[in-house]
Protein backbone atom coordinates (compact mmCIF):
# COMPACT_ATOMS: atom_id res chain seq x y z
CA UNK A 1 0.00 0.00 0.00
CA UNK A 2 2.44 2.46 0.78
CA UNK A 3 4.00 2.15 -2.91
CA UNK A 4 0.90 2.93 -4.48
CA UNK A 5 0.82 5.71 -1.63
CA UNK A 6 3.99 7.41 -2.84
CA UNK A 7 3.14 6.91 -6.35
CA UNK A 8 -0.06 8.80 -6.17
CA UNK A 9 1.34 10.90 -3.83
CA UNK A 10 -1.75 10.64 -1.37
CA UNK A 11 -1.82 12.79 1.55
CA UNK A 12 -2.19 11.22 5.32
CA UNK A 13 -6.38 11.22 5.23
CA UNK A 14 -6.01 9.80 1.51
CA UNK A 15 -3.87 7.05 2.21
CA UNK A 16 -6.90 5.61 4.66
CA UNK A 17 -9.38 6.30 2.38
CA UNK A 18 -7.67 4.61 -0.47
CA UNK A 19 -6.80 1.76 1.52
CA UNK A 20 -10.25 1.72 2.97
CA UNK A 21 -11.58 1.53 -0.55
CA UNK A 22 -9.41 -2.03 -0.82
CA UNK A 23 -11.27 -3.93 1.43
CA UNK A 24 -13.62 -6.39 0.83
CA UNK A 25 -16.59 -8.75 2.47
CA UNK A 26 -15.39 -8.93 6.38
CA UNK A 27 -12.91 -6.47 6.24
CA UNK A 28 -14.91 -3.87 4.87
CA UNK A 29 -17.49 -4.61 7.10
CA UNK A 30 -15.56 -4.49 9.99
CA UNK A 31 -13.99 -0.88 9.06
CA UNK A 32 -17.44 0.48 8.73
CA UNK A 33 -18.56 -0.60 11.74
CA UNK A 34 -15.58 0.60 13.35
CA UNK A 35 -16.00 3.70 11.40
CA UNK A 36 -18.95 3.92 13.09
CA UNK A 37 -17.96 3.66 16.60
CA UNK A 38 -15.41 6.75 16.60
CA UNK A 39 -16.76 9.93 17.86
CA UNK A 40 -17.73 12.22 15.50
CA UNK A 41 -14.68 15.06 15.22
CA UNK A 42 -11.87 11.63 14.66
CA UNK A 43 -9.62 12.02 11.83
CA UNK A 44 -9.21 9.52 10.09
CA UNK A 45 -5.57 9.56 8.79
CA UNK A 46 -3.57 6.20 8.08
CA UNK A 47 -1.68 6.15 11.06
CA UNK A 48 -5.39 5.42 12.85
CA UNK A 49 -6.17 2.78 10.10
CA UNK A 50 -3.39 1.31 9.56
CA UNK A 51 -2.86 0.13 14.01
CA UNK A 52 -6.99 -0.63 13.84
CA UNK A 53 -6.31 -2.71 11.08
CA UNK A 54 -3.46 -4.17 12.67
CA UNK A 55 -4.66 -4.64 15.91
CA UNK A 56 -8.13 -6.28 14.80
CA UNK A 57 -6.53 -8.87 11.95
CA UNK A 58 -3.06 -9.57 13.32
CA UNK A 59 -1.82 -11.41 16.28
CA UNK A 60 0.48 -9.42 18.38
CA UNK A 61 2.87 -12.55 18.30
CA UNK A 62 2.47 -13.00 14.87
CA UNK A 63 4.48 -10.13 14.06
CA UNK A 64 7.36 -10.68 16.54
CA UNK A 65 7.58 -13.97 15.07
CA UNK A 66 7.63 -12.55 11.60
CA UNK A 67 10.50 -10.17 12.34
CA UNK A 68 12.43 -12.96 14.44
CA UNK A 69 12.16 -15.36 11.17
CA UNK A 70 13.01 -12.41 8.75
CA UNK A 71 15.91 -11.30 11.18
CA UNK A 72 17.62 -15.25 10.58
CA UNK A 73 17.01 -15.36 6.75
CA UNK A 74 20.38 -16.03 5.44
Amino acid sequence: MEQKFRLLRLTEGLKAEYAAHQLQGPADIWWNQYQEALPDNTVLDWNLFYEAFKGHFIPPGVMEMKHTEFMQLT
